[in-house]
C-alpha cells in the first residue's frame, strides 16, 4: 500500500525553494562542498523556524544563530549567518519576497583559530625515508615522495592532486593543471625543481598506455582520494612526524610569501576566490613573513 507523506505543506515548500537554490548555485559553477554545508545549515533553520522560510522575520534569523553560538560555537553560528545571507539575498533576486529579513544580519565574531602548520623539517624527514636519488628505490618510495613533493612545492590539496591525470602535469614547465578545484574553477599550479624532478621519477615507472590518474598500486591499479590520504599517512606514521597534507598547503603559502612572492600570485596558485583566504592562511605565519621581507629590504 502506497504511504501517505506526512510532511507538512511548509516542509514541502521549504524543500523546493532550497532544490532551486542549489541549482542556481551550481548553474553559477560554484563550489559544491560550500553548497552542502550552507544546505545543512539551512535545513537546521527550516527545522527551528517550523514553518514557511519565506515567512522569517529577522528576529526568526538572529535567535536562531544566537541558539547555535550557544548550543555549537560562534563558528558555525558564522557558517549559518553566511548561509542566511545568501539564501535570502537569493530570494530577493528572485522576488519570491518584499523585504530581505537577512539584510542587516550580523556575522558573529570568531576568535583566531590556532591552526597547526607543518614544520620544514618534518616533510623533509618524510622524504627522506623515500629513499630520494637512490637507483633502487621501490615503486611506492618514488610515488610517494613524488606525491609530497607535489604537495611541498605546489600547494594543492590533497582532493586535486588526488585527481590530476597524466596529461595534467608539464614536467618540464614544471607546471600542473589543475581541473576541477574547491571553487570549481580550473588552475595552473607551479612545481619546483625537485619536486618536478620527482615526479618525473615516478612517472616514468608507470605504464604509458594507461592515461587515467597518476597515482597508482603498483600492479597499476587507480588509487583514490583514501588511497592518497592513507599513502601520505603511512610516511607520516613512518617517520614519526604529525604532519597532514593540509598543514603541507599552510607551510607552503607561508614559504611563497617569505620567499617574496606575492598575495596575488599566491591566491591564484592556490586556487582561492577570495584574498581572505590568503589572510586566512597565512594566520600565525604573517609576522616571520614581515620579518622576512624586513631582512631581504634591509640586508645587514
Amino acid at each position: 500500500m502506497r504511504q501517505i507523506s506526512t510532511a507538512q505543506p511548509h516542509e514541502r515548500l521549504n524543500a523546493n525553494f532550497l532544490e532551486s537554490f542549489a541549482a542556481s548555485w551550481r548553474a553559477e559553477g560554484l563550489a559544491e562542498q560550500t553548497l552542502q554545508e550552507y544546505l545543512r545549515h539551512l535545513r537546521g533553520f527550516a527545522r527551528y523556524l517550523d514553518g514557511n522560510l519565506l515567512d522569517a522575520t529577522r528576529h526568526d534569523l538572529e535567535s536562531h544563530v544566537t541558539a547555535e553560538m550557544n548550543r555549537l560555537s560562534p563558528a558555525s553560528a558564522a557558517y549559518t549567518t553566511r548561509a542566511l545571507k545568501r539564501f535570502y539575498r537569493w530570494l530577493r533576486e528572485e522576488q519570491e519576497i518584499e523585504v530581505n529579513p537577512a539584510e542587516r544580519l550580523k556575522t558573529p565574531k570568531v576568535p583566531e583559530p590556532v591552526t597547526k602548520i607543518a614544520a620544514q623539517q618534518d616533510v623533509f624527514k618524510m622524504m627522506s625515508l623515500c629513499r630520494p636519488g637512490k637507483m633502487f628505490a621501490s615503486f611506492n618510495e618514488r610515488r610517494d615522495l613524488a606525491l609530497i613533493h607535489m604537495l611541498r612545492s605546489g600547494g594543492l590539496r590533497v582532493g586535486e592532486a588526488s585527481r590530476v591525470q597524466l596529461q595534467d602535469i608539464d614536467v618540464s614547465m614544471r607546471a600542473i593543471v589543475v581541473r576541477k578545484s574547491k571553487t570549481g574553477k580550473p588552475r595552473i599550479a607551479a612545481v619546483d625543481g625537485p619536486a618536478a624532478r620527482a615526479i618525473s621519477a615516478y612517472i616514468r615507472r608507470l605504464d604509458p598506455s594507461d592515461t587515467g590518474v597518476v597515482w597508482r598500486t603498483e600492479d597499476g591499479a587507480h588509487l583514490t582520494l583514501d588511497g592518497v590520504k592513507q599513502a601520505f599517512e603511512r610516511r607520516a606514521n613512518r617517520a614519526e612526524v604529525d604532519v597532514t597534507p593540509h598543514q603541507v598547503r599552510r607551510a607552503f603559502a607561508g614559504d611563497f610569501m617569505r620567499r617574496g612572492g606575492s598575495q596575488t600570485a599566491l591566491q591564484a596558485l592556490a586556487g582561492w576566490s577570495s584574498p581572505r583566504m590568503v589572510d586566512r592562511y597565512l594566520g600565525a605565519q604573517r609576522g616571520e613573513i614581515a620579518l622576512a621581507e624586513h631582512r631581504r629590504l634591509y640586508p645587514s
